[in-house]
């Protein structure tokens, strides 16, 4: 009898503390555009681009706040937000951000970033100089032979 009601007040300490009602997952959305501006020490990170109205798409701009969680690449490579540049092109993967807005910017919507690929133009690779002693083994003829004795 005496376990049973050790068990039952373990149970139900361990579950008061440790536990938490779940919250529901946020809900993501994708975000394209080009970079505007990018604070690095603070993760802010503004760009402008086409969004979804009611009245059709327009141009808008949006806040978002780049966290020590989100993952940022640049053409493929890992990267941080201190390689975002204005002008680059952007496209997020967001949640809206739930913390009400104070001072300037109260009222404004921002977004968390969970994803960022940014597409930079890189140049073209240069054209490798290729000399006789870069042509690959067997591609040519017999040591010692012309082509025309071949």
């Amino acid at each position: 009898m005496r376990l049973c009601s050790y068990v039952a007040v373990a149970a139900v300490a361990l579950g008061a503390g440790g536990c938490e009602a779940r919250r529901e997952p946020g809900h993501y959305s994708v975000l394209a555009g080009e970079v505007i501006a990018c604070q690095p020490d603070t993760g802010e990170l503004t760009i402008r681009g086409p969004r979804r109205t009611a009245e059709g798409p327009e141009e808008q701009t949006s806040y978002c706040l780049i966290t020590r969680d989100s993952e940022i690449y640049i053409n493929d490579r890992f990267s941080s937000i201190r390689e975002i540049r204005p002008g680059d092109t952007v496209e997020l993967i967001v949640r809206r951000d739930s913390d009400p807005q104070s001072g300037p910017d109260a009222g404004l919507q921002r977004y968390v970033v969970a994803f960022a690929y940014v597409d930079r133009p890189l140049p073209p690779a240069p054209r490798p100089e290729l000399t006789p002693t870069d042509a690959p083994a067997g591609s040519g003829t017999p040591e010692g032979q012309t082509p025309a004795e071949g």
